[in-house]
């Protein structure tokens, strides 16, 4: 990602940090590591939080760790609090993100809303705009504790 900001003329003022220990560096116990910071503004409060996680089509543990691994950091404010969206990214073990997604869909109907946030009248969204050739889904949390909601970006890439 850094290598791709590089070489664009003018190099956009966008910082990627890898495994921040928190959210928010004012508190004094770190909220939690999420995997990719990317601050594309001054303010160090305004950035996209991704979130990656293994998953397979073949079995349901790495499905429900993507859900409550992943999705519930977000629905509970731990990640991107009062964000308006934030990434989810499947790393495809099997070669399938076809069926990747649909398990990931399967399981976060199946989990408690709320855990979830998980606005069922919205649904899981196909969404084929975001980058040409790769198809992403769309959800939407609500996350009490910062009375927001967020939508979440999933994307499944494969690994082989």
């Amino acid at each position: 990602m850094v290598d791709a900001k590089n070489r664009l003329d003018p190099v956009p003022q966008m910082r990627f940090e890898r495994e921040p220990q928190s959210d928010d560096p004012e508190l004094e116990n770190p909220l939690g590591l999420i995997d990719i910071k990317v601050i594309y503004t001054w303010n160090d409060e305004t950035y996209l939080t991704m979130e990656c996680k293994r998953i397979a089509s073949t079995e349901n543990s790495l499905a429900l760790k993507f859900v409550r691994d992943g999705v519930n950091r977000f629905a509970s404010g731990k990640y991107g609090p009062g964000h308006a969206f934030g990434i989810m990214t499947g790393y495809v073990i099997c070669g399938n993100p076809d069926c990747c997604a649909e398990r990931v869909r399967t399981t976060l109907d199946k989990e408690p809303k709320s855990e979830t946030g998980y606005d069922r009248h919205h649904g899981w969204q196909p969404d084929d705009d975001i980058v040409n050739g790769t198809r992403h889904y769309r959800t939407r949390h609500h996350q009490e504790i910062a009375k927001n909601t967020i939508e979440l970006i999933h994307v499944f890439v494969p690994l082989n």
